[in-house]
């Protein structure tokens, strides 16, 4: 099984400093896009983009890149 890397907890760290948007493409073949506000070794908590709090499950992440 081919294990996806994405960024590291560092560039996590600069995403939520530079306010960066950031697109999370799901298991479920569903794309959410926002701001991450904090994270942890199980969990991302956003600001989607539609203004919506929400926490997301890392297990549930594909991929995930920031965006323009």
């Amino acid at each position: 099984m081919i294990e996806l890397k994405g960024p590291g907890a560092s560039e996590i760290k600069n995403f939520i400093k530079e306010k960066s948007r950031i697109e999370f493409c799901l298991l479920s073949d569903k794309t959410i896009s926002g701001m991450i506000l904090w994270h942890d070794e199980n969990v991302f908590h956003l600001q989607t983009d539609a203004g919506n709090i929400i926490t997301l499950f890392k297990n549930a992440v594909m991929y995930y890149s920031r965006i323009n």
